[in-house]
């Protein structure tokens, strides 16, 4: 895998193509040549996703794990007809090939792969957003009786008259795309005169409904989302208690269990995944069940008992494992003091000699001196045994954690 900087950019384009042409440019960035797909449709429309899908064998791919700022295009075997219509997609599996286990080695080539990919993926459901929108062309309206919904023509959308037929309706003083889509969404519910009907889906190559399409695009990226982020993923967070985003908690030190647990972060059914990955990823002693735990993490769960977050409020995070030449440390183990005060112990090694000199010689008549070591123990103290900051500079962010 190379080393990526992923920068901002959409992952599908469409061409009309020049006769004779063969070069198209890819405006995203890849790891492989199988991440791009090519779609070819000579009649200049949408190219269907099933039939207008070239082979691999019909184009060549350049330009695989390169930086934006180099190029990246797709070469066709046979030339392309005047008008026709060319779209490039970048299509990265949902997949996640790097496991970080439980004392394993954290390379910063692994965490890079990570970070690179799930930035592709957010990237390609951007652009889903975008490409399945209400920009394409159509010349007939809906009839008496008709289901299917034809093409639109560029900057219309379908929308419902005062009287309830089905007409194309501009889009001229929308011009800003989300704020047209969220009253979009708006006219679902509102009067005849406002309701949108549908629109054309140019992954499907067919007219369907709004509603079914944002059930359709829910489930897809819910399931996208739920298989890249899963239970026990974590994160920095700078936002408060109430910006904590829907299936996320915070990590505050607090306990976690079903609904009648009475746990203090969140008592719910919905975190039972992250209870019993907590159970039987982290020793009692650093997450502790409540009576101590019972035969199985489903078993504590069902027996409303609570489980005791990790620590992390106030304290560095750190990396559990072996290190060379380091302290083993488990998951969820935690140390250290922010002030200390230094034993007798701790000092360096150190010696405090006594001081010679002469006295007088009383037996003397005070006529002359006697010279004698002064043999005491005692050389005077210093230091108020207050304890000193033990702290590295540092900054302090929330964490939260996927349920």
């Amino acid at each position: 895998m190379s080393d990526l900087i992923i920068q901002d950019q959409r992952t599908w384009e469409w061409y009309v193509a020049s006769a004779g042409q063969t070069v198209f440019q890819l405006p995203f960035q890849f790891f492989e040549d199988a991440d791009v797909e090519v779609y070819y449709d000579a009649i200049g429309q949408a190219p269907d996703p099933v039939a207008g899908k070239l082979a691999s064998n019909q184009y060549v791919v350049t330009g695989a794990g390169l930086n934006f700022d180099q190029p990246r295009y797709i070469t066709l075997v046979s030339p392309a007809a005047a008008g026709a219509a060319v779209v490039v997609n970048r299509n990265v599996l949902e997949d996640q090939l790097v496991d970080f286990t439980v004392g394993g080695t954290i390379t910063p080539q692994n965490l890079d792969f990570v970070n690179n990919k799930l930035t592709v993926l957010i990237q390609q459901v951007s652009t889903q957003l975008e490409k399945r929108g209400l920009l394409y062309p159509v010349t007939s309206l809906v009839g008496a009786g008709q289901t299917t919904l034809p093409v639109l023509d560029p900057g219309k959308f379908w929308q419902a008259n005062a009287l309830g037929n089905i007409q194309a309706a501009l889009l001229d003083e929308n011009d800003d795309w989300s704020t047209l889509r969220s009253q979009l969404v708006s006219y679902l519910q509102e009067a005849p005169g406002t309701d949108l009907i549908g629109y054309y889906d140019t992954i499907l190559h067919t007219g369907i409904s709004l509603t079914l399409f944002l059930n359709t695009l829910n489930e897809e990226y819910t399931a996208l989302k739920d298989g890249i982020l899963s239970t026990g993923f974590a994160s920095l967070f700078i936002g408060a208690l109430s910006y904590v985003p829907t299936g996320w908690i915070m990590m505050n030190d607090g306990t976690i269990g079903n609904a009648a647990s009475g746990a203090t972060t969140r008592a719910n059914a919905d975190t039972q995944a992250l209870y019993e990955m907590i159970w039987n990823s982290v020793i009692d002693t650093w997450a502790p069940v409540s009576g101590g735990r019972g035969g199985t993490s489903l078993i504590d769960f069902n027996n409303n008992k609570t489980i005791t977050l990790t620590r992390q409020l106030g304290r560095a995070l750190c990396v559990s494992g072996t290190g060379a030449g380091l302290t083993a440390r488990v998951q969820g183990y935690y140390f250290g003091e922010e002030n200390h005060v230094l034993t007798e112990d701790e000092l360096a090694s150190h010696t405090h000699p006594s001081a010679a000199g002469s006295v007088p010689n009383p037996a003397a008549g005070g006529g002359g001196a006697l010279s004698s070591a002064r043999t005491g123990t005692e050389t005077g103290s210093v230091g108020s045994n207050t304890p000193h900051n033990n702290m590295q500079p540092s900054a302090f962010w929330n964490v939260i954690i996927k349920l």
